[in-house]
């Protein structure tokens, strides 16, 4: 089956034309982004990826279209040949393929990957000169904190009030991994900062229970890589956010303080519903989620 012609476009702003790229080819789709090249993530490019099949053709208008950098640029011509896609960018008059046996199209991508490299060195040489400079002109300060006294008190409140980190991170307009780093460095966990006068008043006496939680995370589809990263933020929050510890990859024993069964449960839905969270970001799904008490006498599955 002969593959499809698929063509890519992008401008910069909603108002540029965008007539002028690949006019006159007759395609069987165009995905077009009005948006900035600055990084690969960008909406319709991301559709290609996901859309473009083994024998189609890609068709780019010219090289700084399709990427702005010379690093993102390769990674993305490897990553399309490598599904035996062709490449075809009109303006350099270049085409790139899987097993390529046109030695300009191989010249150019080791080219490109040498020039990528000295990219990357002399922005870090650049930045280093850059630091040295202000701090000898005592001007250089570090990281700008992202949040100040008041809204880090907030957020104590809403990891009190159990909120979801991905919402809280959504809020203060942080990464949840920033958040998650506020709460190592403020000490902030739900079951630390819970104030006396709003701890339920069920019980006189908290009870603790140990619990075992075993989970598997799995990519969505064989194109998604974010296993490792979903694996990594989910074993931050279940350190950091509780007293635990680590059987293996995938199995830990938590310590939970509660004081009746009515809030034992929305603890454990709260821990699966953040868990779930957090796969989800790194478009994966939990093929496994269990919880348990030691003694096996009681579980939840999630």
């Amino acid at each position: 089956m002969k593959g499809h012609k698929i063509g890519y476009i992008r401008v910069s702003t909603i108002e540029q034309n965008t007539t002028r790229q690949l006019d006159g080819l007759e395609l069987d789709r165009i995905f077009t982004d009005k948006c900035s090249g600055k990084d690969t993530n960008r909406p319709e490019l991301n559709n290609l990826l996901n859309f473009i099949r083994d024998g189609d053709t890609l068709f780019v208008h010219s090289m700084d279209r399709l990427a702005r950098n010379l690093d993102d640029l390769r990674k993305l011509v490897d990553k399309i040949t490598a599904k035996n896609i062709t490449v075809q960018f009109i303006k350099e008059n270049l085409t790139f393929a899987r097993d390529d046996k046109n030695p300009m199209g191989k010249l150019m991508l080791s080219v490109m990957g040498a020039f990528a490299e000295f990219e990357r060195s002399l922005i870090k040489e650049r930045q280093l000169d850059g630091i040295a400079i202000a701090k000898k002109a005592n001007k250089y300060k570090g990281r700008v904190k992202a949040l100040n006294e008041d809204q880090i008190m907030e957020m104590q409140q809403m990891i009190v009030d159990r909120y979801k980190k991905t919402d809280i991170a959504k809020k203060f307009g942080i990464h949840y991994v920033t958040l998650y780093r506020y709460m190592k460095e403020n000490q902030l966990t739900a079951n630390n900062t819970i104030p006396n006068a709003i701890m339920p008043q069920k019980s006189n006496t908290p009870q603790s229970i140990q619990i075992k939680l075993e989970y598997c995370v799995e990519n969505n589809h064989s194109f998604t890589r974010g296993r490792k990263k979903a694996k990594e933020d989910i074993e931050s929050f279940i350190l950091l956010e509780y007293e635990s510890k680590k059987i293996d990859d995938y199995t830990y024993i938590l310590t939970i303080e509660y004081n009746d069964d009515d809030e034992l449960n929305e603890v454990i839905e709260y821990i699966g519903s953040e868990v779930n969270q957090l796969a989800d970001n790194r478009n994966c799904f939990l093929d496994l989620f269990r919880i348990e008490t030691l003694d096996k006498t009681k579980h939840w599955n999630i």
